[in-house]
């Protein structure tokens, strides 16, 4: 239950002391008060009463009848037990009276009193009383008084208490009701929770088991027992080993020793294998892949906690092996496809070069002689054939260049060329088709670099491959070959741009730019022929050199092909 604010708690004591305070003042001055009261009550009583005995005194010793008095005053006495001693003594010092009480008085007063009668005679009488009596009545009067101020102090805390309650504790147990449903939300929350967590892991494919420190089975879901083969009633309390019988990768059988899942428990440390087995009671080796996580409580962040026990999470993998058998099958099967394509080509190649290369022979010899000799029709016919020609060769060389890449038999012929001359080499083989489109074509270097260590073949043909598409999409434009150096990370790298402002290609275009048989669309293709395969083998021999080529381009505006090359040094 909720403790009283102090507030209130403070409130309560306080007004407890002034209560108590004025009770404590108001009883002392009622009891001291009543006391004196009492006492001057008593007092004039006895000085009435010894008025009274000194007026029968003073007849009887006027009538001189002292026996009379005596008896009297023996008997007034006896009468009257607080008084605890009584005398009646003449001038002269004679006693006609004396009377002393046995009782000790602790609180007590005195009353003298002069009596005369002729002639000229004189009686002291002297009263003792005892004020226990009054003592008595005082102390009745007391615990009167004490019963009416407890009464007083019950009724005055009965309100009190009625009025902490409507101020304090009637909100306290406002505040408690509330706790009490947000307490009894929160475990309606956690049971729901729990059963949510509860149907999770009855749901989830993987098989999950639940193991104590000593690698007993806790808790096992039903996709486990549906591995294992056996209901999960059977299993709860067996060892991990008797109810999996885990196999190594060579299907050689684990002990309680060597088993990773168990010491992993014990250790606290996290094991995840994807090629062991387990063994089930109908005989079957189950491959599994499986990740055995230990549970640990940490208390303390600052040291490591206990280990509780562990989690082992894993599936059959069967259909995964199966699936990955028959893609290695098909991968071999794919590998030798290719080698015997590669090899097709190799072979097709050269039994076509062998002819091609009498055709184009025979072609420029009849396109010479039927030029010289005028006859003009005949020349363009020859030169169409030559023209096939030369550009069926080309294919066949970039097929034969794409199956060497495939097969991985095209190698590098490093050596040290001269750039300039290359370049000039290549901007003069060029130079028909560019003419052709009514273009032009200028270099511009920006480097003092003459010399290189390269492939000069390869990279004459990537030189040649993107000179010739800018010179094929461009018309009556302009197309700039720019060389220059840079330093980037301690190595010296070469670039050449080569621009053009020709039809250019949008995103979609350039995403599929440098794959073989693909040109920007198929339009391209029947307006500017060619297979595709020049960019293909320009990315191919440029990674080859450990470069790099990007290209940036916008549709209708050009396009700029920059290719990126490690300077090497001469070894």
């Amino acid at each position: 239950m909720k403790r009283l604010p102090k507030r209130y708690i403070h409130l309560l004591m306080f007004s407890g002391l002034i209560l108590l305070t004025f009770f404590i003042v108001a009883g002392s001055f009622i009891v001291s008060h009543q006391r004196n009261l009492l006492l001057d009550n008593e007092q004039h009583h006895a000085s009435v009463e010894l008025d009274l005995i000194g007026g029968f005194v003073q007849e009887s010793f006027i009538t001189k009848d002292f026996a009379k008095v005596n008896r009297f005053l023996q008997d007034w006495v006896e009468k009257r037990p607080y008084i605890i001693e009584m005398s009646a003594t003449s001038r002269n010092g004679f006693k006609f009276f004396s009377h002393r009480s046995d009782t000790i008085a602790k609180h007590s007063f005195t009353i003298e009193k002069t009596v005369s009668f002729p002639p000229n005679n004189e009686i002291y009488l002297i009263v003792k009383h005892d004020l226990m009596p009054m003592e008595s009545i005082i102390s009745r009067l007391n615990w009167q008084l004490l019963f009416i101020f407890s009464v007083i102090v019950i009724f005055l805390g009965l309100i009190l208490s009625f009025t902490l309650t409507k101020v304090a504790f009637i909100p306290m147990e406002q505040e408690i009701q509330r706790r009490i449903a947000e307490v009894n939300s929160a475990h309606e929350d956690l049971e729901k929770m729990s059963r949510q967590h509860q149907l999770i892991l009855e749901s989830v494919g993987d098989g999950i088991c639940g193991l104590s420190s000593e690698g007993l089975i806790t808790f096992i879901n039903p996709a486990a027992a549906q591995i294992l083969e056996t209901p999960a009633k059977f299993l709860i309390g067996k060892h991990y080993l008797t109810a999996t019988s885990h196999a190594r990768g060579d299907r050689s059988f684990y002990n309680k020793a060597s088993c990773p899942v168990c010491s992993a428990v014990k250790r606290g440390v996290i094991h995840r294998a994807n090629d062991e087995y387990i063994l089930t009671p109908s005989g079957r080796l189950l491959p599994i892949e499986y990740i055995s996580t230990p549970l640990i409580e940490q208390a303390d962040p600052k040291r490591y906690g206990d280990i509780l026990g562990g989690v082992v999470v894993f599936r059959d993998i069967t259909r995964q092996k199966q699936a990955e058998m028959t893609l290695k099958h098909a991968k071999e099967a794919a590998e030798q496809a290719n080698r015997a394509k590669n090899q097709f080509l190799a072979n097709i190649s050269h039994e076509l070069r062998t002819p091609l290369n009498a055709i184009i022979g025979y072609s420029e010899i009849l396109y010479e002689d039927t030029l010289s000799d005028g006859y003009d029709e005949f020349a363009e016919y020859s030169h169409n054939v030559l023209t096939a020609g030369q550009q069926l060769l080309g294919l066949i060389d970039d097929v034969l260049d794409i199956a060497k890449i495939e097969s991985g038999s095209m190698s590098l012929n490093l050596e040290q060329i001269n750039l300039h001359q290359l370049i000039n080499d290549v901007m003069t083989t060029v130079q028909p088709l560019v003419q052709q489109n009514n273009n032009t074509l200028d270099v511009k270097y920006n480097t003092n670099v003459k010399v290189i260590m390269t492939d000069a073949v390869k990279l004459r043909q990537i030189m040649l491959n993107l000179l010739n598409n800018a010179a094929k999409f461009t018309h009556s434009g302009h197309i700039d070959i720019k060389l220059n150096t840079q330093v980037q990370r301690h190595q010296h790298y070469l670039f050449i741009h080569i621009q053009d402002n020709g039809i250019g290609m949008n995103e979609a275009q350039q995403a599929n730019l440098f794959k073989a048989f693909q040109q920007a669309d198929n339009s391209s293709t029947r307006e500017y022929g060619g297979m595709g395969l020049g960019l293909t083998l320009t990315k191919e021999f440029v990674e080859m050199l450990e470069g790099k080529i990007s290209v940036q381009s916008e549709l209708g505006m050009g396009s700029v092909f920059c290719i990126q090359f490690p300077l090497k040094e001469d070894h």
